[in-house]
C-alpha cells in the first residue's frame, strides 16, 4: 500500500495484520465460526505456519481469537474478538473517507473509467493463471 495512504489511514497494526483483520471482517456474516487458517493461508499464498504467525501476534494484542474447528479438530478457525471487530470497523471507515475523497476529486466521470481500468487490469491478473490460448491456426 502506498506510504502516505498507509500514513493518511494511522493504523497501529503492520500491513499484514490489518489485511487478515479486514479478511476476517469480510467474511463475519458468511463464516460465523470465523475462517480456518488453511483458508487464511490460501487467501493470502503464504503458508499456514506464515498465517499462525500473524495470528499469534493479533491473539497477543486481544484482536483474534482461536478456536477448535467442531467439525475438524485438527483446525483451527480465527475469529475477531469485539475489539477486533471494532478496529476492522474504524479501518473501513477510514478507507472509506480516503476513497470518498478520492472520487471528489476525480469526479463521477474519471471515477467511473477509472474503475473500469481497474476492472479489466484485474480480469488481466486473474487470467494470468489460465492455460495460454491456443495459438494453431494463426499465422
Amino acid at each position: 500500500m502506498h506510504r502516505k495512504l498507509w500514513q493518511k489511514l494511522d493504523l497501529k497494526l503492520k500491513p499484514g495484520h490489518a489485511l487478515l483483520l479486514v479478511r476476517l471482517y469480510h467474511f463475519r456474516g458468511t463464516a460465523p465460526g470465523g475462517l480456518r487458517v488453511s483458508e487464511l493461508a490460501s487467501a493470502f499464498n503464504v503458508t499456514a505456519s506464515g498465517v499462525t504467525q500473524l495470528v499469534t501476534a493479533l491473539e497477543e494484542q486481544g484482536l483474534v481469537a482461536r478456536r477448535m474447528d467442531p467439525e475438524d479438530r485438527r483446525a483451527v478457525r480465527v475469529s475477531l474478538t469485539e475489539r477486533g471487530m471494532r478496529e476492522a470497523e474504524s479501518m473501513r471507515r477510514a478507507v472509506d473517507r480516503i476513497f470518498s475523497g478520492l472520487v471528489r476529486h476525480l469526479g463521477r466521470e474519471k471515477s467511473r473509467r477509472l474503475l473500469a481500468l481497474l476492472t479489466e487490469v484485474s480480469r488481466y491478473f486473474e487470467g494470468l493463471d489460465a492455460p495460454e490460448a491456443s495459438t494453431s491456426g494463426e499465422t
